[in-house]
């Protein structure tokens, strides 16, 4: 079964799996939280000059670029459940339009900045977004974007854009996601869907109904939510014992 790999970073100080994706000319996406090129008093962010340098290389070969957000922190305060998302949030009012276009455009303008290439994939921070999400990432020209995949994990056409329901490792399904920092930890089902990377350009979009898509989309807001619930008491205690 042919997989499409996308490797999230947030910053890490690695370069191992970068040599060998530069070295074989493994087809598969490198997406970036653009924030983590700004900060951390580097020239970079958080990444060194080295670790640029091959992502640079990556993305001449059969490596596509995607855009995890733009600040990838949600600008409400969360104490006991997870802050990590942007474009949307499941306990408080959502970025307007306008909001959200000027963030996603900053981050995309940071990735082109850095590497000489506009990102391919949105990637909505967490997986969280609205419907106004996804049209502004057609209108900015993004050819894919990407949602988690529950019950739905075939890609399928919506307007101009090609939506990815991304999988964790050892999940069925076909565009399969992992972040950089967990490799180690899943060294063998990443080096399975390794072994069956496929580029991006070969992804054949497929005939999903609005229903379909409706309710994949529900049941990644309940396991979020549920998520939260099984946290909170591991959360709780961090603040008590401070």
């Amino acid at each position: 079964m042919e997989k499409f790999i996308d490797i999230h970073f947030e910053g890490f100080d690695r370069k191992d799996e970068l040599v060998r994706i530069v070295q074989h000319k493994i087809p598969c996406a490198i997406s970036i939280a653009p924030y983590s090129l700004r900060e951390g008093g580097k020239e970079y962010g958080w990444y060194s000059v080295e670790i640029i340098d091959l992502i640079r290389q990556a993305l001449q070969n059969k490596v596509i670029l995607g855009q995890q957000g733009d600040i990838h922190k949600c600008r409400f305060n969360h104490v006991f459940v997870d802050p990590w998302h942007e474009n949307s949030c499941l306990y408080h009012e959502d970025l307007m339009g306008e909001e959200q276009a000027e963030l996603m455009k900053r981050g995309r303008e940071t990735l082109e900045r850095v590497f000489g290439k506009s990102p391919e994939i949105y990637i909505p921070p967490n997986h969280l977004y609205n419907f106004m999400t996804r049209l502004i990432a057609e209108e900015m020209g993004f050819k894919f974007f990407a949602e988690r995949g529950i019950s739905q994990r075939k890609p399928y056409q919506r307007g101009k854009i090609i939506v990815i329901p991304e999988v964790k490792i050892g999940e069925n399904g076909e565009i399969v996601y992992i972040h950089y920092d967990e490799i180690a930890g899943k060294k063998q089902g990443y080096e399975k869907a390794m072994r069956e990377a496929t580029s991006f350009s070969e992804i054949k979009p497929e005939k999903v109904s609005m229903w379909d898509e409706d309710r994949n989309y529900e049941q990644v807001l309940r396991r979020k939510k549920l998520r939260d619930v099984v946290l909170f008491p591991r959360n709780l205690w961090k603040m008590v014992k401070r």
